[in-house]
């Protein structure tokens, strides 16, 4: 990744290919042990979730205010039965505005399109080492565009030293539509026993809810290497409720 600042307010990122980015957007700092039982109610909206080749980036930050505008490029293959491939070109943005100290209000939007063989762009200058992309190797699993619009709207507040809540929907413009909506909050110091508790939805289409999930889990950090994260988990749909026993655990030697 390259970076530069032209000034106190304004900088740009560039992340050539060669390299693997998510996205390319004004960071929130969460706290490390900050992290939900399943990516379902993940503390940030499925806008951020997805894999992208090359990236480049403007961004404007003041005391009490961000914005950043990036352009991103991902590769696919439209038909699994087909050895060809194609590019997703992504335009993201994100506008950040800090309400009170420690909370922050962010609206994201994100705009794909999919680009065939025949109407590729050529990006012989992102590459690394410098070369055809056509000789570029395409990893076993494929990012998926389907061309649509996505926007979201997510609220961050840090109530104090550990304490974190969260709270995000999404709306993607796509075939059928589908909004998505998490709450999340969390209390996880380094060096006490912590907790968290989530809820989340999804509708698609003309239906009510099609999924419905409350998670709640303990953290216990041992050695500050080690930390385990027992939980419950209750996920409901048009088929009915199923509760599910969860235990996640995480070390660095």
């Amino acid at each position: 990744m390259y970076s530069t600042n032209f000034n106190n307010c304004i900088s740009a990122v560039v992340i050539p290919w060669g390299a693997l980015c998510k996205d390319v957007a004004v960071a929130s700092n969460p706290l490390p042990q900050e992290r939900t039982l399943t990516d379902f109610t993940s503390i940030r909206p499925p806008i951020f979730g997805q894999y992208h080749d090359v990236a480049a980036a403007l961004m404007v930050k003041r005391s009490n205010f961000a914005a950043s505008l990036s352009e991103l490029v991902s590769t696919v293959r439209r038909d699994p039965d087909s050895a060809g491939i194609s590019r997703c070109f992504s335009t993201f943005g994100q506008i950040t505005y800090g309400v009170s100290k420690g909370t922050k209000l962010s609206l994201l939007g994100l705009r794909k399109k999919l680009i065939a063989q025949s109407q590729e762009i050529q990006l012989y200058k992102f590459t690394i080492p410098i070369g055809n992309l056509r000789a570029h190797r395409v990893p076993d699993a494929y990012v998926e565009c389907h061309p649509d619009t996505s926007v979201a709207l997510m609220l961050e507040s840090e109530l104090d030293d550990s304490t974190r809540l969260k709270a995000w929907i999404e709306m993607q413009n796509s075939t059928p539509r589908c909004l998505q909506w998490a709450v999340t909050m969390s209390d996880t110091p380094e060096d006490q026993l912590g907790w968290g508790l989530s809820l989340g939805g999804m509708s698609q289409g003309s239906s009510t809810w099609d999924r419905f999930q409350v998670e709640a889990f303990l953290k216990l950090n041992i050695g500050g290497r080690c930390s385990l994260q027992p939980g419950i988990m209750y996920v409901t749909d048009y088929s009915g409720g199923i509760p599910a026993l969860m235990f996640r655990s995480s070390w660095a030697l």
